[in-house]
This record gives structure tokens, C-alpha cells and sequence, in this order.
């Protein structure tokens, strides 16, 4: 498969499936996607590791962590624009935001820190 049809099933598949899990409180900065099929996501994984991204599987999802590995999924793959945070949670303070917007912010907070 080439690089740009890699892509374009990531980003379809992290459109659909994926989050990012940013909380400034706790430091915790991921995108996550979610399939409960084992083969799908070790697919996923290696489709990223392809393009030059690190992911693993945890549990259901394959993450992506790391300020590198983020800032290239952002750039790399993204989310389609206009894709939001839809789902609400209880806790949840990014509902309705535009999820690279999010990650915009997530990737600020590390030049914070430093």
C-alpha cells in the first residue's frame, strides 16, 4: 500500500474511531483509536510505523504518545477538518472542539514546560 493511501486510511479510521486525551492537569497527552479487532490494529500499528510513527496497543486502542510522535500524526495524518470532539464525557471540557485544534493545544503545552 503507498504512503498516501496509508495516510488516508489512518486518517478515515482516527476521524471515526480516534481521540485525542489531553488533560493539562495531569500531563496525560495521547491520540488514541479504538478497535476491538487484534488484527486491525496491529495494521494500524504497522501503517504508522511506516510513515515514521510510533504506536502500541493498549488494551482495545493503539496509541500514539510522545511530543515527536504526535507532532508527526498531526502533521502526517491528522484529522479531517471540521472533525470535532463529539462524544462527551463526564469529565470532558474539549466537547465541541475541533479535534486538531486539540491537538494544536496538546503540542502547546509541551513548549510550555520547558
Amino acid at each position: 500500500m503507498g504512503l498516501r493511501k496509508s495516510k488516508s486510511l489512518l486518517r478515515a479510521f482516527f476521524d471515526d474511531e480516534g481521540r485525542v486525551i489531553f488533560s493539562p492537569e495531569t500531563h496525560t497527552r495521547k491520540i488514541a483509536g479504538t478497535s476491538t479487532n487484534p488484527i486491525i490494529r496491529k495494521q494500524l500499528i504497522t501503517l504508522l510505523e511506516n510513515i515514521g510513527i510510533s504506536g502500541r496497543e493498549n488494551g482495545v486502542d493503539v496509541t500514539i504518545t510522545g511530543k515527536e510522535n504526535i507532532y508527526k500524526f498531526s502533521s502526517k495524518v491528522g484529522f479531517t477538518p471540521g472533525v470535532k470532539v463529539k462524544r462527551k464525557r463526564k469529565f470532558s471540557k474539549w466537547f465541541g472542539i475541533e479535534k486538531n485544534e486539540l491537538i494544536k493545544k496538546l503540542l502547546a503545552s509541551y513548549k510550555e514546560k520547558s
